[in-house]
């Protein structure tokens, strides 16, 4: 069975910018967003501007939303990761696609 010409296509693009999307990946992965140690949290923030400003970059609007504090099993608290929303382009006439994701990760098993 022959792959779909519009998959071909999409297939193309995806080898010819193989190095790019290889760049951009090895950027994420290298800000530890582990959200299961405290300490990293101000990593988390930093991978939430960092997705942000790839957004923007495709040209989307976004905006990062502060939602409260965590208290840990100590008692003291720190504050919770934003919440990024993003929107790409506004015509009424369009769907709308809602995309939910979690750009922290749990830690590497040993």
């Amino acid at each position: 069975m022959a792959v779909p010409e519009h998959l071909t296509k999409i297939f193309k693009y995806v080898d010819d910018n193989k190095t790019r999307f290889i760049d951009v990946l090895r950027e994420a992965v290298a800000i530890k967003s582990v959200s299961a140690w405290s300490e990293s949290r101000p990593e988390i923030k930093k991978q939430m501007e960092w997705a942000k400003s790839k957004l923007e970059a495709l040209g989307a609007k976004c905006e990062l939303h502060e939602i409260g504090q965590q208290t840990l099993p100590n008692g003291s608290k720190i504050p919770l990761p934003p919440v990024l929303l993003g929107q790409l382009g506004t015509d009424p006439k369009k769907k709308t696609l809602c995309v939910y994701g979690h750009l922290d990760v749990q830690p590497a098993l040993k």
